[in-house]
């Protein structure tokens, strides 16, 4: 898989994260990048970064987050690392 094919699969994962979620989240892209690993031409790591525009209630900031989790582990994704800043919630 070259950078490019990456960068697409990343995309059509936060895609269809974010369309697993109801009622829907108004979202945007945020800032991307790749780069290699270790000066190596053979491998590299891209990254997508999402923010939800829509404001949640504190109270009910679980659900969605709930929502994406099923969702992952649904389809076969591991969560590797979970960030619990109540502002800025962020997983893998």
């Amino acid at each position: 898989m070259d950078m490019q094919e990456a960068a697409e699969k990343a995309d059509a994962l936060v895609y269809a994260t974010f369309s697993a979620v109801r009622p829907p989240l108004n979202w945007t892209h945020d800032a991307s990048d790749h780069g290699s690993c270790g000066g190596s031409d053979e491998y590299g790591d891209v990254t997508r970064r999402a923010v939800v525009m829509t404001k949640v209630s504190a109270e009910r900031r679980g659900a969605p987050l709930g929502i994406i989790e099923r969702y992952w582990k649904k389809t076969g994704l591991k969560i590797t690392k979970v960030v619990p800043d109540s502002g800025h919630p962020e997983g893998p």
